[in-house]
């Protein structure tokens, strides 16, 4: 039975893991972002337009990965 809901399973759970790992993916290029803009690389308005955020929502995540 086991066997049998893994496999029923199998795709939704196959869809979450891509998922999450385009989610991760696209923090990680967040997270360079708001480093290059740290370290005065990169104008914080470059960095937001590179993200697809408005500036307000980029100094939002900048807050949040100083915390």
């Amino acid at each position: 039975m086991c066997e049998a809901l893994r496999e029923l399973m199998k795709e939704e759970i196959e869809e979450e893991l891509k998922k999450n790992r385009e989610q991760g993916i696209e923090q990680g290029r967040i997270n360079q972002l708001i480093d290059l803009v740290m370290q005065n690389l990169l104008p914080i308005e470059t960095a937001a337009q590179c993200a697809k955020m408005t500036l307000d929502e980029f100094k939002v995540a900048m807050e949040k990965k100083e915390n």
